[in-house]
């Protein structure tokens, strides 16, 4: 229960990631790449996730705990973990219902700009919607993926101070 404390410390601690991160290094790069190797390389098979959570030893998160990126609707296979890197905290849901498979992550960021501009850079994206509620913005994107099969990028995120929380998806017909 420490190491689940631990993680949402780190999310929700005011202490932004250009005091935590060496200035050389690129967060939002490297939180895409994350994604990318975890989640958009492995959407077909999400018992490879499974595995490698097992590997790295990644905590697995209670459901209270885990609602920041819990979808509406959960298949046999929802899983979450949490893991600390370098000082900074990211939550990982993987899902299988309504005949598409899920792979979220999650963590705070430091330059929303950056990750947008890296996000188009990584993926060849067509923006479908993009709706503000609150603090909160959330874009669909059509994702043009090397398998032909449908394929959506979803990010949602806030750029309210002391609240640069973003969250990324994947969502892919099986």
């Amino acid at each position: 229960m420490k190491k689940v404390t631990l993680i949402f410390f780190f999310l929700f601690s005011s202490v932004t990631n250009a005091q935590i991160i060496n200035s050389d290094q690129d967060f939002e790069r490297d939180f895409l790449i994350k994604f990318d190797g975890i989640c958009v390389q492995n959407i077909d098979s999400l018992d490879r996730i499974k595995s490698y959570a097992s590997n790295q030893k990644w905590i697995i998160l209670p459901d209270e705990q885990s609602a920041l990126i819990k979808p509406k609707i959960i298949g046999l296979g929802y899983a979450a973990w949490g893991f600390v890197e370098k000082s900074k905290a990211f939550m990982i849901g993987i899902n299988d219902a309504d005949k598409a498979n899920t792979c979220t992550m999650a963590t705070k960021y430091e330059n929303l700009n950056k990750f947008k501009k890296y996000l188009n850079e990584f993926y060849k994206l067509q923006l479908m919607e993009s709706k503000k509620q609150g603090i909160q913005t959330y874009e669909i994107y059509k994702l043009n993926f090397s398998n032909n099969k449908k394929t959506w990028i979803f990010v949602t995120y806030s750029n309210e101070l002391n609240y640069e929380f973003i969250s990324i998806s994947i969502l892919q017909d099986i």
